[in-house]
């Protein structure tokens, strides 16, 4: 990979408000590679020497504005055209080819996909913040990507004849890899606040709050002969995602509770042969505990001493198979409790 890039930085004043930012571009050229082996599993147990793999270059400008207004607020904009490379497992050029299940005689296959184009998106973000002294503030930021191209694995017919496996009673089967979509996007808000409760008032000082909300909106469009045509949300994201932490620091003391809320998702699972492949995620809330004390004098100066709970509440890891009523897993993977010292000399 190699890349150049042109960037002007920026400091003037529009209508008395003072901007400062940079407007840029980068130009990356890109060659990727694989040499692997495809496997013909049993009963044939080969293995075929395999090579792949592609150039690309793409343009990726960028506009990046920040404007301070009085009263320690800040609104910045944000536009351009963003990558990011498909994992290496994705481009891995190995394949598998056998017979379904190894008892059937319609043949299959797996593998990677070296002649992957990364995600590619133009986006728009747009956030104001404000801040109070160096103690608080409060955030929001509407977010929007346009997906112009993205990787899904995808099942499809395949035609293995040429292969001649023993065993196959037909020469057509189904072939799994990861491959590019074309269309999908991205958006939603962001809200953030941080506050120590002195601000309210002083017999308070030492107890606060950070919490903050992401609604999301996301969508690829799929083709997979075991799905048909269709538009699903992009897998790990929740369409609602909450965080809350009330806290207590003073006097060497430190205490926090922390609360996560998710929505369904579509999420990836390890599947048969060692393959990833989606399931839908069930809504949880997790609750973590942290407590801490620092030693400041006497003859324990300069420890600490740390212990954390997490998933108070042994919330399971629920999966679902399209429909919330109809339940595909079921996991608890109970408490973690850590306790930790530490002495700085």
């Amino acid at each position: 990979m190699s890349t150049a890039y042109a960037k002007l930085n920026l400091d003037t004043t529009v209508a008395a408000i003072p901007v400062t930012g940079n407007v840029g571009v980068q130009m990356v050229h890109t060659d990727q590679s694989s040499s692997s082996q495809a496997l013909l599993a049993w009963p044939i147990a080969a293995l075929v020497p395999i090579t792949d793999g592609k150039a690309y270059n793409d343009v990726l400008p960028s506009l990046n504005l920040a404007a301070n207004f009085s009263g320690d607020q800040i609104v910045r904009f944000g536009i351009g055209r963003s990558i990011a490379r498909a994992k290496l497992d994705e481009l891995n050029a190995a394949r598998e080819v056998g017979l379904s299940n190894g008892k059937t005689g319609t043949p299959s296959g797996n593998g990677g996909n070296a002649q992957l184009d990364p995600w590619r998106a133009d986006y728009l973000d747009l956030s104001y913040e404000k801040y109070f002294g160096k103690k608080a503030y409060i955030s929001a930021a509407v977010f929007h990507k346009d997906l112009k191209s993205y990787i899904y694995k995808q099942t499809t017919p395949y035609d293995f004849s040429s292969m001649q496996i023993p065993g196959a009673t037909t020469g057509i089967g189904t072939y799994t890899q990861p491959v590019n979509g074309e269309g999908g996007k991205l958006e939603g808000l962001e809200l953030a606040v941080s506050l120590p409760f002195e601000l309210i008032s002083p017999m308070l000082e030492g107890f606060g709050v950070t919490a903050n909300m992401s609604l999301t909106n996301s969508a690829i469009a799929i083709k997979d002969i075991r799905f048909g045509s269709q538009s699903v949300p992009l897998p790990g994201l929740s369409k609602n995602v909450r965080n809350i932490t009330v806290y207590y620091e003073k006097h060497g003391f430190s205490t926090r509770l922390s609360g996560r809320y998710r929505s369904d998702f579509v999420g990836e699972i390890g599947g048969p042969g060692g393959q990833n492949e989606l399931t839908f995620v069930k809504a949880d809330s997790v609750l973590d505990l942290q407590l801490g004390y620092d030693f400041s004098t006497g003859f324990a100066k300069g420890a600490s001493i740390l212990f954390q709970v997490n998933n108070l509440t042994d919330t399971a890891f629920q999966t679902y198979s399209g429909f919330p009523d109809r339940p595909r897993g079921y996991q608890k993977y109970g408490r973690q409790m850590l306790l930790g010292l530490n002495y700085k000399m």
